[in-house]
């Protein structure tokens, strides 16, 4: 069995899945009937390029005034974070000023390369996902964790049954991972999986895991993944 890349739909609330050129470098958010504007950076961290960022993403943090935009260089297409702190006027007006905190760069991640390669839809959003976790944003950065790793099991799973696609892309994340025979991998998922429902809701039913522990899952289910394919290949390669 060999993989091959594929999308998925992606539906996080904050997630915008392609991202738009911000030309002036102005982004004007409605908050209710409010309007407020956002001046995002015109050097890139990375390179020190002028650049018209690209955005990719934009997020409020669940408390406080904080407001974060991921955004990539269109010159050495590195992501980084921009944080904003939301203020009002005395006529209630809102406006924004850059948070005191530089543009976050985002360090090289411990992914495989074979999952960025064959899964490019998972390596985006954990991409985005840990620049949103460096930012500060903790809030909302294991929603796209969780995200992630449904990116990388439906994808998975339709690598090996492909007639199975419909199937598997409309159930839930739970039934997706119960279809899983290697039993470390489901289980490496099953619990990245609850992590990551407890990110979304509330109530944390298992509060001694937290984001630490699901990268930890996440790392070792990628690299599972990687040698199940190279296992293949040497099962090929000795029976041929």
């Amino acid at each position: 069995m060999h993989l091959r890349s594929g999308l998925l739909p992606s539906s996080l609330p904050w997630y915008t899945g392609h991202g738009k050129e911000v030309s002036n470098m102005i982004e004007k958010l409605m908050f209710g009937d409010e309007e407020c504007l956002f001046d995002l950076p015109d050097i890139c961290p990375w390179c020190d390029k002028g650049i018209s960022p690209i955005l990719l993403a934009k997020t409020r943090a669940a408390e406080g005034n904080e407001f974060g935009f991921i955004v990539a260089c269109p010159v050495c297409k590195h992501l980084f974070l921009s944080l904003h702190i939301i203020h009002q006027n005395d006529w209630g007006e809102l406006y924004s000023k850059r948070a005191p905190k530089p543009p976050f760069r985002l360090p090289p991640l411990p992914i495989p390369p074979e999952i960025k390669q064959h899964y490019p839809d998972f390596y985006q959003i954990y991409e985005q996902a840990s620049v949103a976790e460096i930012g500060g944003l903790d809030k909302i950065c294991g929603m796209a964790y969780r995200k992630a790793l449904e990116i990388l099991v439906k994808q998975y799973l339709i690598q090996q049954s492909p007639d199975k696609e419909k199937e598997i892309l409309n159930e839930s994340l739970g039934c997706t991972i119960s279809r899983i025979s290697f039993e470390k991998i489901q289980n490496l998922a099953k619990a990245i999986s609850w992590i990551g429902n407890d990110q979304t809701h509330a109530i944390q039913k298992h509060p001694d895991y937290n984001i630490p522990e699901m990268k930890k899952f996440m790392l070792a289910l990628c690299h599972l993944i990687v040698a199940e394919y190279v296992a293949d290949d040497a099962s090929d390669f000795v029976s041929s």
